[in-house]
């Protein structure tokens, strides 16, 4: 048995990032910002949403889900991306 299954965003840089925009799209459906209650409107897609449940949590965020975040440092103005896509 594993642990939960998921998507988990790091900050990984030399200082504190700020994110200014982000985009949720799940099979080419734009579904709003990456914020609660977008996420809650993805799990309403799965027939039955458990996250120790792999399998299908699984299949939704490796074929079917996008995740555009860009962001910026605590200067401002280089429009960092970062891109979570589907497999091809």
């Amino acid at each position: 048995m594993g642990g939960r299954a998921g998507i988990r965003l790091v900050n990984s840089g030399l200082g504190p990032a700020i994110i200014v925009q982000s985009t949720l799209t799940v099979d080419d459906e734009v579904i709003g910002a990456w914020d609660e209650p977008s996420v809650d409107r993805v799990r309403d897609r799965l027939s039955s949403y458990d996250p120790q449940e792999h399998a299908e949590v699984e299949n939704l965020i490796s074929r079917r889900l996008t995740l555009k975040i860009r962001y910026e440092s605590l200067y401002g103005g280089e429009n960092y991306t970062v891109l979570l896509r589907p497999i091809q």
